[in-house]
Parts: C-alpha cells; sequence; structure tokens
C-alpha cells in the first residue's frame, strides 16, 4: 500500500504516532524493573499452592538490583544477575526472571537490542505462570515498537494470541499501531476501530487520530468526519474545527464546511490567526463573501491577523466579491500606500471608473501607468484616455 502521508488540509495527523513510540515505550522502562520484583514476589504467592518458587536467593538478588538501579548502578547490579545466573537452573523460573531484569537493565541503558535478546530469552524458557508471561511477551513487542520494527512485534502479537491471550483495547491498540508502521493502513484502521470499541470510557485521543487520518487517508471522509466529531465532544481542540471543516469542504459542503468554523469561532476556540483566515476562505468558497469581509474586517481591527499585504488583499477581494466596492476602497488605498501595490492601484481606479469618479480614476491610473507590465499597459492606458475624455467633457459642460 502506498505511503501517503496522513494530512488533512496540511494539517499531520500521523507524525505524532510514530513519534511517541520510542519515547512512550522507553518510559515504561521503570514499570518493567519494578515489575519484575514484583512479578517475583507474585509468583511466590502464588506458587504455594500451584507450581513454581522462585528462590529465596534470585528474590534478594533482585531486590538489590531494584535499589542500584534507582541508585544509578546498572553495571553493578548487571554483575549481581551475571553471578545469580551461574547458580540456578537453565530452565527455572529465577533463570527466566533474571534474564527478565537483565533485559530491564539494558533499556535503561538505552539498549533495546540488547534488551530485546535477553526478554526473548525469558520468553522462549516457558519457565514464568501464564500471566507472567503474557506480560513478558508484550514487554518484547513494546521493545519492537519502540525500534519500529512493526515485522517482529506482529510476529510476537501472533505469538500471544496463540498462546491464550484474549485481545483487548491495549492489545488492538498495538495492533494498529503496528500496522502503521508496517504502512498497512486498512489493517491499522481496522484495528484501532477495535480498540475504540473495547477501551471503557472515552477512548484516549491519540487512538481517535489514528483512526481519522487512517480514514481520511484510505478516502472514507464520512468516517473521518464523524470521528473529527467524536474528538471534538470529547476532547474539543481547535484544530479539530479547522479538520471538520475541511473535511465538510472535500464533501463538496460549503455551507457545512463554513458554519463548523463558525461555530468554533463563537466558543471562542478559532482565535489564532491561521484558524480567522482558514475560515474567512471557506466562507468565500462557500458563497458568502460578505461574511467573509466583516469577520475578516474585525479580526483585523482586533489585532488577532496581522495586517500584511496578503491579508489587505484578502479583505478587499472580499468586498469585492459582496459588491461592496465602497468598503474595499480604504484597504485598496491602504495597499497603495503601504505597500505600492500594482494591482491595487488599478482596481482603485476601476472603482472609481465604474461609478463615473472621472478625476479620482484618471488620477489613479496616470500614477500606476509607468509602472504597469507591458502586458497590462494597452488596457491601462485605454482607461486613462477614456477618464482624461470624460473629465475634458465634463469641464465644458460645466463652462457652458
Amino acid at each position: 500500500m502506498p505511503a501517503a502521508p496522513t494530512t488533512i488540509e496540511g494539517v499531520d495527523v500521523r507524525h505524532r504516532y510514530k513519534s511517541i513510540g520510542r519515547r512512550l515505550f522507553l518510559n515504561l522502562a521503570w514499570t518493567w524493573v519494578l515489575g519484575a520484583i514484583g512479578a517475583a514476589m507474585a509468583i511466590n504467592a502464588w506458587s504455594s499452592t500451584m507450581g513454581p518458587v522462585v528462590t529465596e536467593a534470585t528474590y534478594r538478588v533482585l531486590q538489590q538490583v531494584q535499589r542500584l538501579a534507582e541508585s544509578q548502578q546498572l553495571e553493578r547490579g548487571l554483575g549481581l544477575i551475571e553471578r545469580q545466573l551461574t547458580r540456578v537452573s537453565a530452565h527455572s523460573v529465577d533463570a527466566a526472571m533474571l534474564l527478565r531484569a537483565r533485559g530491564t537493565a539494558h533499556i535503561l541503558n538505552d539498549d533495546l537490542p540488547s534488551a530485546i535478546i535477553q526478554l526473548e530469552a525469558c520468553v522462549r524458557l516457558s519457565a514464568l505462570p501464564d500471566t507472567e508471561q503474557s506480560q513478558a511477551i508484550l514487554d518484547l513487542i513494546h521493545l519492537y515498537l519502540a525500534l519500529s520494527n512493526p515485522v517482529s512485534a506482529l510476529h510476537w502479537l501472533d505469538v500471544w494470541m496463540d498462546q491464550g491471550g484474549t485481545p483487548d483495547a491495549q492489545v488492538e491498540w498495538l495492533y494498529a499501531y503496528s500496522h502503521l508502521l508496517a504502512e498497512d493502513h486498512l489493517q491499522s484502521l481496522a484495528a484501532v476501530g477495535r480498540a475504540i470499541e473495547l477501551h471503557e470510557g472515552p477512548p484516549p485521543e491519540p487512538w481517535l487520530r489514528l483512526q481519522a487520518g487512517l480514514a481520511y487517508e484510505l478516502g472514507d471522509l464520512k468516517r473521518a468526519a464523524a470521528t473529527v466529531r467524536r474528538l471534538l465532544v470529547t476532547y474539543n481542540h481547535a484544530d479539530d474545527w479547522i479538520n471538520l471543516s475541511s473535511l465538510h469542504r472535500l464533501m463538496h459542503d460549503m455551507p457545512r464546511a463554513a458554519a463548523t468554523l463558525s461555530t468554533g469561532e463563537r466558543f471562542g476556540l478559532l482565535q489564532e490567526a491561521d484558524h480567522l483566515l482558514r475560515m474567512v476562505q471557506l466562507q468565500l468558497m462557500a458563497g458568502a463573501p460578505f461574511e467573509a469581509a466583516t469577520q475578516l474586517e474585525q479580526a483585523l481591527n482586533a489585532g488577532l491577523i496581522e495586517a500584511t499585504e496578503d491579508n489587505l488583499k484578502l479583505l478587499s477581494r472580499c468586498w469585492l466579491l459582496a459588491r461592496e466596492a465602497r468598503r474595499a476602497l480604504p484597504v485598496l488605498e491602504r495597499l497603495v500606500r503601504d505597500h505600492n501595490d500594482i494591482d491595487a492601484q488599478i482596481q482603485l481606479g476601476l472603482i472609481h471608473f465604474e461609478v463615473g469618479e472621472w478625476e479620482s480614476a484618471a488620477k489613479a491610473f496616470d500614477q500606476v501607468l509607468p509602472r504597469v507590465p507591458a502586458e497590462r499597459r494597452p488596457d491601462v492606458s485605454g482607461w486613462l484616455a477614456i477618464s482624461l475624455e470624460e473629465v475634458r467633457r465634463d469641464a465644458e459642460e460645466s463652462t457652458r
């Protein structure tokens, strides 16, 4: 499947998920350290009636390793693990827990490949109780995702399932993330949908954003819009009003696109310049130039949008499309005064020309003619000639 960028109208909705990989999964390292100790405690409690025992010596070693990790003495901790591994059976629960602890130390040293080797060795022993074996496999999947290795992550997810794992929301999210890294967007969309359905309570924001982005990329605009609406209901971020409006525009529903942005603006969420400008542009496309001009003028007057040459041109265009030439005049005059804009000066002349204000028209055309590009000079010269002729006639009539 092609790896097209996942964006909605220029808003990236996928890079956030790839970027969380290493940071998110490495943040679990301390959880794994404590998990190794906690697992030993749990196995001891469990083993009194049901199975094998972690020896007291191994338990004490794991406690020491925990304390050394907390004081940033990982090398000493690794040494303790190495010595204890020589004293226990190679296929025992003790060996499995020590391998897991050694992998965790490598994680804390940011040596993920070595951590994977240790954790895979731990899992392949199959010496842990079912619950701890299942968790160790999930930890291994996290490591592969942290290294952006979706093929291995998917392999171990399948192993986890084959060993009796019951998929829950978090596991489906791991499937979704793995398929995303593998550029299998259809499978990723299906998995994140299952994750969202299985999750109790409001789904995490990244899950919804991934679903919206993938639906958009796969051309399912209605599903993308439904997910963005869910994001608005749950998290209500300003960018989502922009995204939802853009999706309506892509579905050729211009009135709804403009109304969506207007609603966001009324809630006070769209106060940044790019939000307001997007709203103005969508109002123009929806055939509401007067509303667009009014909104833009208010934003400029309030200082919410900078009075750049482009923004002033947009305002003058809005007023002209709304057939409000008089309201466009001061904007065009400012463009001429502040930016020496040729097009604005020509437009000034034409406004005066169309209402028969011949002297003002002639002045505008005469001032701009020396700077007009060659291909436009015949038109401007013609308008100037007509304006001067009308000025002459008016003068003659006034002397009769």
